[in-house]
């Protein structure tokens, strides 16, 4: 493995997804790979795991209920304690529609993962997202 594919070991993640199967399936392609991480069903939980716990970077499921997932990454953003935060969108979208709402505010995302995932899909973007940060 060369240096610029090391998976960073035990990277804690924050997964934002209100599907709870596929959460699981974060979950478990984000345990195979040697990341920790934490499960929020809502924008609300996930900012309350964020004021108590670091994160090494967060997915966000762009339709989430009460807050969508662009709303809290423009939130994310404009919040000097997260601002730094690596974003990984999750969507059943394809990135363009979307890119340029997010685009349009100012906000820049890490990485984007079009569902359905494959475990492929979604290492490679939190890791080009870990090293983005």
């Amino acid at each position: 493995m060369t240096q610029k594919e090391t998976k960073p070991t035990g990277a804690k993640i924050l997964i934002c997804e209100d599907d709870p199967d596929l959460a699981e399936l974060i979950g478990l392609f984000l345990q195979k790979n040697g990341f920790r991480f934490d499960n929020a069903n809502s924008a609300e939980t996930a900012k309350t795991f964020l004021a108590k716990e670091k994160y090494d970077a967060i997915t966000v499921d762009i339709s989430l209920p009460g807050q969508d997932g662009i709303s809290l990454i423009q939130e994310l953003k404009e919040n000097s304690q997260n601002d730094d935060l690596p974003v990984v969108v999750i969507s059943i979208s394809d990135r363009s529609e979307h890119y340029r709402k997010l685009s349009l505010k100012g906000i820049e995302t890490s990485s984007w993962v079009t569902k359905p995932i494959t475990e492929t899909s979604l290492i490679s973007a939190i890791n080009r997202a870990l090293r983005s940060a």
